[in-house]
């Protein structure tokens, strides 16, 4: 089949001048702008009609987003920021909002009169004319006026800085921005000049990384970038020295880095903010903000949101390296505000985390007004600004929704911690246990798991996990490592594989379990133990361990001793628990559990001789309840 002929286009080509209406439209809207460089309209009117049509015949294209290199920066990043740029410049007024002249306006219109007036006068087109001082006093007073040279397009500048931040993550890839104007041969031109274009030049920095012990531990950090912001170039960011050393040189500097573990916990605590503004918000506050803040003994930079403290970055110093390590949240019991909260209301922070007052989210979900109490303790903790920074970032983007179920749980939960405060005396109150320590005499009973209990397992796993592992592990990490060890088949297989599961019943009610399994001749290891938060401090966790060792005991070989091995995260405080069981540290270990996440533990040992209690020596409240 014969293919067919293309039939060929052919295109207008562009006219060489504009019509006479758009020069009268362009003539007409520099009037309108004249009074923004406090020049007087009728100032124009000095000017030949000839002079006008060679004034007024010309206007700049619309501005353009591209690559300063191709390929770089992904497409839709670059549609989007051209589509929120184009966007921003035909809403938002240049100078005073009065005489509504867009940014759109004076790029495309502003900016070509005064170009042809400009290259016009230093050409020397006006001398002897009677229009030669005007055309000057014109060229002058705007070439000369902060509003455009700086404040002008200061809010645009600002506005592109926030648009490349936010599409920036630093530990990936950093995006910045240069003006450029640039002549468009092909368009209109009048007397010999072309038309001109502003355009976005979009700049790209891979992340630079570096890695720092701390604590005996070699871990990653990313290097902080200033990207460029259309005047400066892109460089590494750094900190005065002089901000974290008092007594140190002026001009001695720091570079800053940024660990994963901070960036996770900040992500998982500034919860209120979506991606794009979480991304830029970090950079400028660790980049821009940098406030350095001394509590006792320690050192934070703060984190600022609407200029209130909402949390606080801590950091060690390598040499000429700052590396920030971990985010505080406000209330933290390691920070000023913090610390006079807890001693305000003598909550611990098992409270805290399990009311979420970790998270921003709590305080704009929370009707304050039906818990007078809590009120007042962050009013005199210094922690209501927060509050009112929180409510003024949601409002940007729509209303305030109060969760009355949340506020109610919120409200007994408080209700309830005054009423047993106020059972006690005030000497007893400094020593208070947290609300959620029960006492040493609950009854505590146990029987041995089966398939049918994989989802009570589960239900005592999370909200134990939420508390135990909120210092160390991300969410992401936490709901992966959930789902690979306490999803129903997951479960069924480790049961499979001769894995024994006790519960514990406090008082009769399931609160936490224990998992072990036998793993070589002589070694056996604890594989998983968890107790809910609200009876921990009542022995169950002592209780299932000796629960476990007697099982072991019954069945391994008389007279020979075991090991009893376990893994516990090197940052977890169970590692106290664990060696006043009797453990003690083996050795470190960093094992890749698959989705790019690691788990950074000590192996922990127990040597057990083969003794076996009597029947007779179990008290009256261990009950062993028959397998159901």
């Amino acid at each position: 089949m014969a293919k067919k002929k293309r039939k060929n286009i052919t295109r207008p080509k562009p006219p060489k001048e504009i019509s006479r209406t758009q020069q009268e439209r362009n003539f007409l809207f520099v009037k309108k702008m004249m009074p923004l460089f406090d020049l007087e309209p009728d100032m124009l009117d000095v000017f030949t009609k000839k002079q006008k049509q060679l004034l007024f015949g010309l206007i700049f294209e619309f501005p353009s987003v591209k690559a300063e290199k191709e390929n770089t920066v992904p497409r839709r990043f670059v549609e989007k920021i051209r589509e929120e740029m184009l966007q921003f410049m035909r809403k938002n007024y240049f100078g005073n909002p009065e005489y509504k002249i867009t940014f759109m306006d004076f790029t495309i219109y502003g900016f070509a009169f005064f170009n042809l007036l400009n290259t016009r006068v230093e050409d020397g087109a006006f001398i002897g004319l009677p229009q030669e001082e005007t055309a000057k006093k014109i060229c002058d007073t705007i070439e000369k006026s902060e509003l455009f040279n700086n404040d002008g397009y200061s809010s645009l500048q600002n506005f592109m800085i926030y648009q490349t931040r936010s599409y920036s993550q630093v530990n990936f890839r950093l995006y910045g921005f240069n003006f450029a104007w640039e002549s468009v041969p092909t368009k209109i031109t009048v007397d010999g000049f072309t038309t001109m274009q502003m355009r976005i030049q979009l700049t790209v920095h891979n992340c630079e990384t570096k890695m720092f012990k701390y604590n005996n531990i070699d871990r990653k950090a990313f290097r902080l970038i200033y990207t460029a912001d259309g005047e400066e170039k892109t460089r590494g960011a750094v900190i005065n020295k002089d901000k974290i050393y008092p007594n140190a040189k002026k001009d001695e500097k720091l570079n800053i880095y940024i660990q994963s573990h901070a960036l996770n916990r900040y992500k998982q605590r500034v919860d209120i903010l979506d991606p794009k503004d979480r991304n830029y918000h970090i950079q400028h506050v660790l980049i821009t903000e940098q406030k350095a803040v001394r509590y006792e003994k320690q050192q934070f930079l703060a984190c600022i949101l609407d200029g209130a403290i909402i949390g606080y970055f801590t950091y060690f110093v390598r040499e000429a390296d700052l590396v920030v390590n971990t985010f505080l949240p406000i209330v933290s019991e390691n920070t000023p505000e913090g610390e006079k909260f807890r001693d305000l209301l003598l909550l611990s922070k098992e409270d805290i985390l399990y009311l979420g007052m970790d998270k921003l989210s709590f305080y704009a979900t929370i009707d304050f007004e039906q818990i007078p109490s809590l009120k007042q303790a962050l009013i005199d903790a210094d922690i209501w600004k927060t509050k009112i920074a929180v409510d003024n970032e949601i409002k940007k983007n729509g209303d305030i929704i109060i969760d009355e179920n949340k506020t109610l749980f919120v409200k007994k939960f408080i209700d309830k911690h005054e009423q047993y405060r106020a059972e006690i005396s005030l000497s007893d109150c400094m020593e208070m246990p947290s609300l959620n320590e029960n006492r040493m005499d609950v009854i505590k009973t146990f029987r041995q798991a089966s398939h049918a209990d994989c989802a009570l397992i589960y239900e005592l796993a999370a909200p134990t996990w939420k508390i135990a592992y909120a210092e160390i592990l991300s969410d992401e990490q936490m709901a992966y490592m959930l789902e690979m060890m306490y999803s129903e088949e997951s479960l069924k297989r480790q049961m499979q594989e001769g894995h024994i599961f006790f519960i514990v019943l406090c008082d009769g009610v399931p609160s936490g379990f224990i998992s072990f399994h036998h793993q070589d001749e002589n070694i056996y290891i604890l594989e998983k133990l968890y107790v809910l938060p609200e009876v921990q401090g009542a022995g169950a966790g002592r209780f299932l361990v000796e629960k476990a060792e007697e099982h072991i005991l019954q069945q391994h070989p008389a007279g020979k001793p075991f090991l009893f091995e376990l893994n516990v995260n090197r940052s977890n405080p169970a590692v106290g628990f664990y060696q006043k069981l009797g453990f003690h540290i083996d050795r470190e270990v960093d094992e890749d559990i698959g989705n790019g996440f690691y788990k950074n533990d000590y192996i922990m040992q127990k040597v057990i001789e083969n003794i076996i209690a009597s029947s007779s020596q179990r008290s009256s409240s261990d009950q062993i309840l028959p397998n159901i």
